[in-house]
């Protein structure tokens, strides 16, 4: 119903293509955005090195499988964790303070699952969003490609 939307943030600046057309994004849009990139599974997966992570001693249970809970301490990301499956070691989910859609403060709750390697990186087909325990989205990958081409012109504003 939407459309496409396009968006695209580097460092303090980024714009947005929707409906309206091309626009600069708000400084606050732009601030929000940062705080989803430092917890996007992506930037975990592969800028964990820069997480300051503590390990839970309790053990916690997610979706009826025994997990390790993970404290992220973090300026951006409220009451951050992240749950790894004892077995396999993936992140299964990640709890944290979030804004909900009408701006006010919730606990969000994202579940990863059914995953898959794809180019030797195990990768989520389904992951899901809750707002305050009640969902919020539910998305459903039907493939992934690695390094396809991308080139900077994807990034430039039209």
């Amino acid at each position: 119903p939407m459309g496409t939307v396009i968006q695209c943030v580097c460092g303090k600046q980024g714009w947005m293509d929707a409906m309206q057309g091309p626009q600069d994004m708000p400084p606050e849009m732009v601030a929000e955005m940062g705080n989803q990139r430092e917890r996007d599974l992506w930037f975990v997966l592969t800028g964990y090195q820069h997480l300051k992570l503590q390990a839970l001693p309790e053990e916690s249970n997610v979706e009826g499988r025994p997990a390790q809970a993970v404290f992220v301490a973090s300026d951006r990301v409220k009451n951050w964790t992240i749950y790894l499956d004892k077995e396999t070691h993936r992140i299964v989910r990640m709890d944290y303070g979030d804004r909900g859609i009408t701006g006010a403060p919730v606990e969000a709750k994202e579940s990863f699952e059914d995953y898959r390697q794809v180019d030797g990186i195990w990768w989520p087909y389904r992951h899901r969003i809750a707002h305050d325990d009640a969902p919020l989205a539910n998305l459903t990958v039907s493939s992934v490609k690695v390094n396809t081409g991308v080139t900077a012109d994807t990034f430039k504003k039209p």
